[in-house]
């Protein structure tokens, strides 16, 4: 039984499981639902817990799940509305996706 997420962690682990087990395909539209339906943090949460803006985590999952038009999307919100450094938002807690060729 598939249950939904919760939280963007849950989600970028699901798409890089289904990455993993090549099944992208076959859930990528559950994956984009939860992902339109996923609560975001409040600004008030980014700025004291800091947490990553929802835009980030939207591109990582439609990076994951090859979905060409959400990655562009997100991207574009994050480079409009992200304030200060890039290179900050792979550095939260408990958020340890790297996207680097090995």
């Amino acid at each position: 039984m598939l249950t939904t997420p919760t939280a963007w962690s849950e989600l970028i682990d699901l798409a890089i499981l289904a990455d993993k087990y090549c099944c992208v395909t076959s859930v990528s539209f559950y994956l984009r639902t939860w992902m339109q339906t996923m609560p975001g943090p409040s600004l008030k949460e980014q700025l004291t817990l800091d947490v990553a803006p929802p835009e980030w985590f939207q591109a990582v999952v439609s990076y994951i799940i090859r979905d060409d038009l959400e990655f562009g999307e997100a991207t574009w919100k994050l480079v409009i509305n992200h304030q200060g450094s890039f290179l900050c938002l792979t550095k939260r807690p408990g958020f340890n996706f790297c996207v680097c060729s090995a």
